[in-house]
């Protein structure tokens, strides 16, 4: 039996007991009531059920994996903000993942975040941010700083000479490409801006082994003074100040001269791939006229200095051989300059091992050439004269050795 202070607190706390509220006037209303009681939970635990989901334990590079396979056959299609009828394949899965994890961890980085997902490229994050926010150095810690990030894209709109990047730096980075592009035709009120070195003047990257550099655009060339050339000096104060022992460079497109090339090489005696290109847009930029004054293109001074002899054409201060690791030379050039194809040939033989004078090679620390491709834009190439090198293909070097008479513009 209940005392009678228990009954009064019972009472008390029973709102039919203590006549605050009426009973339902029907079974029906009762019952209505009681469905409401007994949801309330459910209702209240609604908004959390995503925190019980067994995908949120999964780390996010399994998560990464599955989403790419995912957004790979199942593509939505979104209206990208900047044109109605530019469309972009934006997967529901990448967007949910990404964006939620991030959403929590670091707000600011909402306010300008755009991500894009396909077959191609499984995921790409834009982030934009005008002014001088703050934000800015978060995101890119983020985006660049994270050793689990296997591929990084920073990319900098410069619509004012102004216009300054945050620094860029990590320790963890091997590989980058740097891309200078001009977007669109209205590019006078910078015309004078050295884009190139003030991309590289605040970059520190001490891992960085793998590097591409390439100059290009969207539109005709337009006569700019320093848009498109090669800032050789910002490159090895780049070098310098990473401390990065560079064992792959591709240069394409660049303005630049024999000095220049040979500076940059100095400067990776470690280098074993060496690419240098010049394209079509570039073969149009030369034949500008309002470009012809300040246009530069290296010569075979440059083609000779990467002769293998000690004390003969060595271009370094120490007389020894440039690059003497080099294994693998790629060249696309243009005919009118790269005109003396029996020095070509010296240079490849100087750094084989069917060189003239091995010991020589040998003693100047030359490891020897795997692979060389030529390809010279504008002039047909004779034959008999390459037989020297292209006997060499399938004997311990590749050789590819050919000529187009004709630049085809597009």
């Amino acid at each position: 039996m209940l005392c009678d202070q228990c009954l009064s607190e019972r009472d008390s706390k029973d709102p039919i007991r203590r006549g605050a509220t009426k009973p339902p006037h029907s079974p029906h209303a009762f019952q209505s009531e009681l469905v409401t009681l007994q949801n309330s939970p459910a209702h209240a635990q609604k908004p959390y059920e995503f925190l019980l989901a067994p995908v949120t334990n999964l780390p996010t590079e399994i998560l990464r994996e599955i989403f790419g396979f995912f957004g790979s056959a199942n593509q939505n299609e979104f209206i990208s903000a900047f044109c109605i009828r530019h469309r972009v394949s934006l997967p529901g899965l990448f967007l949910m993942a990404v964006y939620a994890r991030w959403r929590i961890h670091l707000a600011s980085l909402c306010n300008g975040v755009l991500i894009e997902a396909g077959s191609a490229a499984p995921l790409d994050i834009t982030f934009e941010v005008a002014g001088s926010s703050s934000a800015r150095l978060d995101v890119l810690q983020i985006l660049v700083a994270q050793a689990e990030w296997r591929h990084t894209l920073v990319c900098f709109a410069r619509f004012s000479a102004q216009y300054q990047p945050p620094p860029q730096t990590s320790k963890t980075i091997t590989s980058l490409q740097i891309t200078v592009v001009s977007v669109g035709s209205d590019v006078d009120s910078f015309c004078d801006v050295d884009s190139f070195g003030f991309l590289v003047d605040s970059a520190t990257f001490p891992a960085v082994t793998r590097l591409a550099l390439t100059f290009t655009a969207d539109y005709d060339w337009k006569p700019c003074n320093k848009l498109f050339q090669f800032n050789a000096q910002k490159l090895t104060e780049f070098f310098l100040r990473s401390s990065c022992s560079i064992t792959s460079l591709h240069i394409e497109s660049a303005i630049l001269d024999d000095h220049d090339l040979i500076k940059v090489l100095v400067h990776t005696p470690k280098l074993q791939h060496f690419a240098f290109y010049q394209n079509d847009l570039h073969h149009k930029a030369r034949l500008n006229t309002e470009l012809q004054h300040y246009w530069v293109s290296p010569t075979m001074a440059f083609i000779q200095s990467l002769h293998g002899y000690k004390g003969i054409y060595s271009a370094s201060k120490s007389g020894n051989a440039l690059v003497p690791k080099l294994q693998h030379l790629s060249l696309r050039v243009f005919g009118d300059w790269f005109d003396d194809d029996q020095l070509f040939i010296d240079v490849v033989l100087s750094r084989s091992r069917w060189a003239p004078d091995p010991t020589l090679a040998r003693d100047n620390g030359i490891e020897g050439l795997k692979s060389v491709e030529l390809k010279i834009l504008g002039r047909i190439l004779d034959e008999k004269v390459y037989e020297p090198l292209t006997q060499l293909d399938g004997q311990g070097i590749r050789v590819e050795v050919f000529g187009e008479p004709e630049i085809v513009h597009t």
